[in-house]
Order: C-alpha cells, then structure tokens, then sequence
C-alpha cells in the first residue's frame, strides 16, 4: 500500500507545476515570442502595400525585438518541443493515476472519481485544440515564407507583388490566430488540471 501511496504522491507533485502555470511558463513565453515575430510580418506587409519605401517608416513599423532571438519557425518548434514534454507528463500522471485507483477498487461509480475523470478528459481536449493550433501556425508560417519570398521577386508596386503580399497577410493571420489558440488552450488545460489536481487530493483524503 505504501508504494501505491508513493505513486499518489508522484501524481501529485506532477500535476501541480501544470496546474499553477509553472510548468507550462516557458511554452506560453516561446508562443507569445511567436507571435511578436508574425506581427512584425504583418507590419512589414502593411507598410509595403501602403508603398512607403522611406527607410524610417517601415523601420517604425517593425516592432523592436530582441537580437539574435530564434525566427518564428524555431520558436514554434521549440515550443512544440515544450509541449510535448508538458504533455507527456500529464499523460503520464492520468496512467498512473488510473492505476491506482485499480489498485484501490474505487468503483468507476465514486463522484470523485468521476470528477476526476472528467476534469481529465477536459485537459486532455484543451491539450489537443492547442496542438492542433501549433501544427496550424507552423504550416502557414512556411506557406507565408514562401509568400514573401514570391512577392519579392516581381517588381515594386506590381499586381502580382500585391497579390503575394496580400496572400501572405492573409497567411499571416491564420498563423497568429493558431498560436494565439494554442496559448488559450493551454492556459484552459492549467485549469482544468488544477481541477484535477482538487479532485486527487479529494479521493486521497487530503
């Protein structure tokens, strides 16, 4: 029993940084890093197509961002990166979890059981719209690119160099929107599993 107790307290102390936000900090901070650096494309492309070439306009119109700070592409694989372990974690804590609760007989018909199980199913949704978001963000992020890049190659003011350039704005905003909704999904997860967390202390009596 006391093992079993051990691997309680294990569940415990795994779902508790998820819950609280610590553990998922860094992933929130490389997604809102993200997306300073999809506006400053957003902004760029606004100023193209207004047809400012004066050097100091289209230098305002890019926000100030730290130096030598990894591309979009590298910040959303790297928070990919953190998700996955963040991700894992939990997963892992449900397994053991569910263990446990085998180990103790505690009938699937126990409210607090059940509250359990669907504050868990809650994260696990949560968990999975925001991986969807990410997967979202990182396919049009290399879509705009190429955007860009095609825009660049026709000359200044043409309608074809338009056309790429609005393709990429719009590119742009659906990449933004996927990392903005990995980042509110995964705050959503936070919550459902500090409900979680609630709901193990309730069946361990503690």
């Amino acid at each position: 029993m006391q093992e079993w107790r051990e691997v309680a307290d294990r569940v415990r102390n795994t779902l508790l940084p998820i819950a609280v936000g610590t553990r998922t900090s860094h992933f929130l901070a490389l997604v809102k890093a993200a997306n300073l650096k999809l506006s400053t494309h957003l902004n760029f492309s606004r100023v193209i197509l207004r047809g400012d070439t004066d050097p100091e306009i289209i230098y305002a119109a890019i926000p100030r961002l730290p130096p030598q700070d990894p591309d979009a592409i590298n910040l959303i694989k790297l928070a990919c990166y953190e998700y996955d372990r963040f991700r894992a974690e939990h997963a892992m804590a449900g397994r053991m979890f569910v263990l446990y609760g085998m180990c103790l007989g505690i009938p699937d018909g126990d409210p607090r059981w059940q509250t359990w199980e669907c504050h868990h199913a809650t994260a696990v949704r949560n968990a999975d719209v925001a991986l969807l978001g990410l997967r979202s963000a990182a396919a049009r992020l290399q879509a705009l690119l190429d955007a860009y890049d095609t825009a660049m190659s026709f000359p200044s003011g043409s309608p074809a160099r338009i056309a790429w350039i609005k393709e990429a704005q719009s590119l742009t905003r659906s990449a933004l929107h996927g990392v903005t909704t990995a980042a509110v999904m995964v705050r959503l997860m936070c919550r459902a599993v500090l409900r979680q967390y609630i709901a193990v202390c309730m069946l361990l009596g503690r």
